[in-house]
C-alpha cells in the first residue's frame, strides 16, 4: 500500500489563449496524459534518435519537451527543426549551462502531463515503453512509478553484456524499497527513467545540485508508494566515452560554475546521507516507521564508515582553509620604485 495518501489527482491548469485561437502557441488546447522530458547538453550526436524513438511510441497523447542547456554545438539547430516538424514537440533553450540537476527540474516545472518521464539525449525508447507504463499506472494506483527492463547498447548501437540486479525482494516492504537506493545503481538499472505520477514527483525535492541526487530522488519516491518493473526490455541505454557518472570527473555536469567542484566531489556519502534524512523527517509516516527507516540509514553509515570518515576529514579540512582564507588579511602585491 501507498505511505502517502494521495489526493485526486489534479491537472494542471489550462492557460487562455490571447489573440485568434487558431493560431497555436506551445500546444494550449490539450493536455496530453504523458510529458516526456529530454535534458540535453551537446547531444547533437545521439538525440535525433533519441527523439525518433519517442515519436515512434504506439501510445500518441504525449508531449516532448527538449530543454537545452546551452549547447554549443548543433543541438539548438536540430531541435527547432523538429519542434517545426511536430506539434507535440517544445523546445526550450537556457542561457546560460545550468547544470544538469537544475535542468531536470526546469523540465519538470514546464511539463504538463499526469504522467512524467524523464530520457537522456542518448538513450532510446522502445515503441511499447509509454502504453504499457501507462495501462499500469492507470491500472493500480498504489504503483507511483513503472519501468522497464533495461538492454545495454554501445556508441554504434552494439548491444553490451551488462548485467541488471532485480529491483526489490518486495516491492510492498517501504524499508526494503527504501534501503535498495542507498546504494548506488548500475546503468543498466535506474527507474529515474520509468513513468512517474506527477503528484508524488510534486511532493519530493526533485534532484538536488550533489553526487547521486538521481538515488536520493528515488528513495523519497519509495517512502510514497511502490515500484513497478515490466520484465520487457523496452529502454535502451547507451554507454560511450560521454557517458555522465557520479564521479569526480563529471562534476561539471553538476556544478558547470566550479563553485563547489571539490567539495561535491569527495562527499558522496554525506550527501545521500542528509538528503534522504530529510526526505523521511518530510515524509507523513507513523514515528515507529520513520525510526525503522532512520535505523536504516544508520546500519547503512556502519557499512561505509571509511568512506564517511574520509569525507568528514575532507569537509573539516576544506572548512577550516576556507575560514583561514576569510581571516587573514589579504597581502598586498610589493611595489618596486624604480627612480
Amino acid at each position: 500500500m501507498s505511505a502517502y495518501s494521495l489526493a485526486p489527482e489534479r491537472r494542471p491548469a489550462r492557460k487562455r489563449a490571447r489573440g485568434n485561437p487558431r493560431r497555436r502557441g506551445p500546444a494550449l488546447a490539450h493536455l496530453p496524459r504523458v510529458s516526456v522530458c529530454i535534458p540535453v547538453y551537446n547531444g547533437e550526436a545521439f538525440l535525433s534518435q533519441a527523439i525518433e524513438s519517442v515519436l515512434a511510441q504506439t501510445f500518441t497523447d504525449f508531449e516532448l519537451i527538449i530543454s537545452d542547456n546551452a549547447s554549443t554545438d548543433g543541438t539548438a539547430d536540430l531541435c527547432r527543426r523538429y519542434a517545426a516538424a511536430d506539434r507535440r514537440i517544445q523546445y526550450s533553450r537556457n542561457s546560460v549551462n545550468v547544470g544538469g540537476p537544475e535542468n531536470y527540474n526546469r523540465l519538470f516545472h514546464m511539463a504538463r502531463g499526469r504522467y512524467i518521464k524523464w530520457l537522456a539525449d542518448d538513450d532510446l525508447c522502445a515503441p511499447e515503453f509509454l502504453q504499457q507504463c501507462v495501462d499500469v499506472l492507470d491500472s493500480q494506483p498504489h504503483v507511483i512509478l513503472c519501468y522497464p527492463s533495461t538492454k545495454v547498447i554501445g556508441a554504434h548501437g552494439q548491444e553490451l553484456n551488462v548485467a541488471a540486479t532485480p529491483c526489490f525482494v518486495d516491492p510492498q516492504d517501504i524499508i526494503r524499497r527504501f534501503r535498495h537506493f542507498l546504494n548506488p545503481v548500475g546503468i543498466a538499472h535506474n527507474p529515474v527513467f520509468g513513468l512517474i505520477r506527477r503528484q508524488a514527483l510534486e511532493q519530493t525535492f526533485l534532484f538536488r545540485k550533489h553526487l547521486c541526487s538521481d538515488r536520493c530522488l528515488m528513495a523519497q519516491l519509495a517512502l510514497m508508494g511502490e515500484f513497478h518493473e515490466l520484465p520487457e526490455r523496452l529502454l535502451v541505454r547507451r554507454k560511450h566515452d560521454r557517458n555522465i557518472s557520479n564521479s569526480p570527473q563529471d562534476l561539471s555536469f553538476y556544478d558547470p560554475q566550479n563553485r563547489h567542484s571539490r567539495l561535491l566531489g569527495y562527499l558522496p556519502e554525506l550527501h545521500v546521507t542528509g538528503t534522504v534524512l530529510s526526505a523521511i523527517r518530510s515524509a507523513p509516516l507513523r514515528p515507529g516507521m520513520k525510526m525503522k527507516l532512520r535505523m536504516t540509514v544508520g546500519r547503512w553509515l556502519v557499512r561505509r564508515r571509511s568512506d564517511l570518515w574520509w569525507q568528514s576529514k575532507l569537509v573539516v579540512s576544506w572548512t577550516a582553509r576556507r575560514c583561514l582564507a576569510r581571516l587573514m588579511p589579504r597581502r598586498k602585491p610589493a611595489t618596486f620604485d624604480n627612480s
